[in-house]
């Protein structure tokens, strides 16, 4: 019987802070405290200003996803907070620390803390991006030096795994799952009809949403171009955009002006707070992630849980989160003449699908108990290579223990921490003990262990 997980620690972003990964980690605690004791270690200060393209960083308004248990310790670019962080962790003392990793910026903090941790405990790095999608100096490099740190991963794509096993190859420890479902506060406030009403979107209108803060990789020029050929099929289209521009929109808007689609474009320029998202997502028709390159996307699952479908470029994770035909359609990145066909497709009479029906048979593959049966998954997973490598070197140094001897080994490892510390207290201990009744010193292990390991 392995050690038995009852101590948590996540690293990461978590309310006030707003934004998917925020949500992420929000909802891994909200789930993991059904079963666990857990700890949240968070950020003082994440992004200095100048270097966040949002209005703002935080979002009080919602206290769902509130955790008591958090201590607001680390400042990204502050090394004092580092030493902070790290004796925080030393006192609270988890079985695991999982950290969300998503960005090569926080690699500066992150680096120092995961050297001295993963000494004593076993980490978890939950990559939400392996790689980040800005094609920044040294994000390779960086992204390298963190998952050395880690004993386990957690992944969300294959394409997302195939550059794990880049970047990776020696890594076999990892679980790899489609994101799960990051809508916070589920409501059934709303009908289609009164969602529209709200937005000022008539019952009869064509209505494509596109959700979420503006970047080049989400691919919104795709879209803007493909709109006057589905106007043309239909001129009661409309575009309804819900998010900030993390750049410039003067080209944007520029776009729509220029090719007369003012009218058939409402934006709603401004980050949506989760008590009113279920108004976007009752009064679309259609989701449309247009992306140029992807990992997961979030607003998927929010999609689903709305029952609307979603059309979404064949890139990164997206193929694994819409099934072609069943739950949407997929079409090839930055074609805007195929985005517009498959739309127009979507709202002919040849589309038949129920839509819903579909969706619904899809939801369990997004749920977070299949997350925390993979968590606790990779964490037998990590006793059981951590009992491999100590009863190697244990082998090595006296082959000739008996039955009694190797029981005693084995009932020390089901009670002593994963990691290398924890294996080193596994063979001084053993050293005192197994040399009471049968001549071994495991001091040289020990030194072999601190070699293999730190």
């Amino acid at each position: 019987m392995y050690k038995k997980l009852e101590n948590i620690l996540t690293i990461g972003p978590i309310y006030p802070y707003r934004g998917g990964i925020a949500q992420y980690g929000g909802l891994l605690v909200k789930n993991l405290i059904k079963k666990y004791q857990v700890y949240n270690l968070s950020f003082k200060k994440m992004y200095p200003s100048i270097l966040y393209p949002g209005k703002f960083q935080m979002d009080y308004k919602n206290d769902f996803l509130k955790y008591e248990n958090t201590k607001f310790i680390l400042s990204t670019l502050n090394p004092l907070s580092y030493i902070e962080a790290i004796n925080y962790v030393k006192k609270v003392n988890p079985d695991l620390v999982i950290i969300h990793w998503w960005h090569p910026f926080f690699a500066v903090a992150y680096l120092p803390i995961l050297w001295v941790l993963k000494k004593k405990f076993s980490i978890c790095i939950c990559c939400n991006n392996v790689l980040p999608h800005d094609n920044i100096p040294f994000r390779r490099v960086l992204t390298k030096w963190i998952l050395k740190q880690g004993h386990s991963f957690i992944i969300h794509s294959k394409e997302e795994e195939k550059i794990f096993n880049t970047l990776m190859p020696d890594k076999e420890i990892y679980f790899s799952t489609v994101c799960p479902n990051l809508n916070v506060i589920h409501t059934e406030k709303h009908t289609k009809e009164s969602a529209r009403k709200c937005l000022g979107l008539e019952n009869k209108s064509h209505v494509l949403l596109f959700f979420g803060f503006v970047r080049k990789y989400k691919g919104l020029f795709y879209l803007l171009k493909a709109l006057p050929d589905i106007i043309r099929n239909n001129k009661n289209t409309k575009l309804l955009i819900a998010g900030e521009f993390y750049e410039d929109k003067t080209e944007y808007l520029k776009f729509i002006e220029n090719n007369g689609l003012k009218k058939h474009v409402i934006i709603h320029e401004e980050f949506i707070p989760d008590d009113e998202v279920e108004i976007f997502f009752k009064a679309a028709d259609v989701v449309i992630l247009p992306y140029v390159s992807a990992t997961s996307s979030g607003v998927i699952q929010v999609a689903y849980q709305y029952g609307c479908p979603v059309i979404a470029s064949r890139v990164g994770g997206l193929p694994e989160a819409v099934n072609d035909g069943k739950t949407g359609y997929l079409v090839p990145p930055c074609d805007s003449t195929a985005l517009a066909g498959k739309i127009n497709y979507f709202f002919s009479e040849k589309s038949t699908q129920d839509w819903k029906l579909n969706i619904k048979q899809e939801q369990n593959k997004y749920s977070w108990n299949r997350m925390i049966e993979g968590i606790e998954m990779l964490w037998n997973q990590m006793r059981m290579e951590e009992r491999g490598n100590v009863m190697k070197q244990i082998s090595v140094a006296s082959p000739n223990l008996n039955g009694n001897e190797k029981r005693y080994v084995d009932d020390c490892m089901n009670t002593t921490q994963i990691s290398s510390g924890g294996v080193e207290n596994i063979l001084f201990n053993l050293n005192a003990h197994l040399r009471s009744f049968v001549n071994v010193n495991m001091l040289p292990v020990v030194a072999t262990v601190r070699l293999h390991y730190i």
